[in-house]
């Protein structure tokens, strides 16, 4: 990173500086929190497929696509998690491009399961359409229903790279 940083300061005359600006940005939280405490003897981590019970909701609904089970997990590493988690299928229109922030307050490590449609988003019926009942639901609807937790976009400061200049035309070798 280093040799392609000069090599484009050298070359493009490419002059940048960080600075902190209030960025739309994920915040998760906690409504009504419905967690299981964790046993700390078991691994941490979100993975794909049913947990330990080996219940799996896609069998009874086959709109769910998707299933995550969280053992032993903190609501910061679950928050961390929750990029690669959405952005594996583009589930919150548009990748996330940013940390979540854990503002839950909830300490501790807990269990939980997420099954949620990957092609599922928010729709608007056409005319007086009514919309009938798919089975599908959105990975944010699935935190809220599933673990009391909230997937909302909030306005706060971040560190930005700002290119301050830059030539079109590189110079010679």
């Amino acid at each position: 990173m280093t040799m392609v940083r000069t090599l484009l300061e050298n070359r493009f005359g490419l002059k940048t500086h960080r600075e902190e600006r209030t960025v739309p940005a994920w915040t998760l939280t906690a409504e009504k929190p419905k967690l299981r405490k964790a046993d700390p003897a078991n691994r941490t981590g979100c993975a794909e497929g049913p947990g330990a019970d080996g219940k799996d909701p896609r069998i009874t609904n086959p709109a769910l696509s998707r299933l995550v089970t969280c053992t032993n997990i903190t609501m910061q590493e679950f928050a961390a998690q929750l990029p690669r988690i959405a952005n594996r299928l583009n589930l919150l229109n548009g990748p996330i491009r940013s940390a979540v922030q854990d503002a839950t307050g909830i300490r501790g490590a807990w269990d939980f399961t997420l099954s949620f449609s990957t092609d599922s988003g928010p729709t608007a019926p056409a005319g007086d359409e009514v919309p009938t009942p798919d089975g599908k639901i959105s990975l944010s609807d699935a935190l809220t229903q599933r673990s009391g937790l909230k997937l909302q976009m909030t306005k706060r400061p971040a560190p930005v790279l700002v290119i301050d200049h830059v030539d079109s035309v590189p110079t010679d070798n």
